[in-house]
């Protein structure tokens, strides 16, 4: 296979456009534009799943509250019931038992009614610790909306500049591509095969190394490239390691 002066060049503005491409379409999957946005989203996330965690917490311990308060009424409601049986029982054994469960009611009742007045106080102290970061959570989810939008603008903002540069560098690699077509379409044939192989179709020879594996050329592979350069014949030079086309 053989080139032209010109064949070369436009070999070699084909392989800088597609290179040009590729560092346009790594920079468009890693915008640091996205990973701002995707922080501030997973923090947005966070702060609703400890919002959720604390809202449960609360109506744990409202449920708490309710339930010791059901329960201090029902044995208030057992003592009642005991000292009106103990003022109309006679039986003697009838009247120990009573008198034994109002002791026993009695003292499930003074611890019952010792912890639903320590669950009021703490609760009454939380309630306004609670309300206040309710406030603060409320503020916080409003500035973290806000960061998010102002992210987003700047992902839109740089995204359309770099799919617009894309949108460049591919025209103009179409019209590399037809260039290089109409003049030597076996070339281009053959810079699609190694493209397609290695992701790279030509790449220079930096001075024993290729440009496309990073591989030194041995001496005689190097001779063996001079030589094609040097009898005009236009031999195009491949690289011996990967094959890929050498722009010398």
């Amino acid at each position: 296979m053989r080139w032209t002066t010109d064949d070369r060049k436009n070999l070699a503005d084909l392989a800088r456009e597609q290179e040009e491409l590729g560092i346009a379409q790594a920079r468009l999957d890693s915008l640091p534009e996205q990973a701002k946005l995707e922080e501030l989203q997973a923090q947005k996330r966070e702060e609703r799943r400890q919002q959720v965690l604390n809202n449960a917490q609360v109506r744990s311990d409202q449920a708490s509250l309710m339930r010791l308060r059901q329960d201090v009424a029902k044995l208030k409601e057992r003592e009642r019931a005991n000292v009106a049986g103990l003022n109309s029982q006679t039986d003697p054994e009838r009247r120990r038992d009573l008198k034994h469960d109002l002791r026993s009611t009695r003292e499930r009742l003074h611890d019952l009614e010792g912890r639903l007045e320590r669950s009021v106080k703490v609760q009454s102290m939380f309630s306004g610790a609670n309300s206040a970061a309710d406030e603060a959570d409320d503020q916080t989810h409003a500035q973290i909306d806000e960061d998010i939008a102002a992210a987003q603008t700047d992902l839109d903002r740089a995204t359309n500049a770099l799919e617009a540069d894309i949108s460049a560098i591919k025209a103009r690699l179409a019209q590399r591509r037809t260039a290089l077509e109409d003049t030597n379409a076996e070339l281009l044939q053959a810079y699609d095969q190694q493209l397609a192989e290695h992701g790279v179709g030509a790449a220079p020879l930096n001075g024993r190394t290729c440009q496309a594996c990073f591989m030194e050329l041995d001496p005689l592979s190097l001779r063996e490239i001079d030589e094609l350069a040097a009898d005009g014949s236009g031999e195009v030079p491949r690289c011996p390691e990967c094959n890929v086309l050498l722009l010398r």
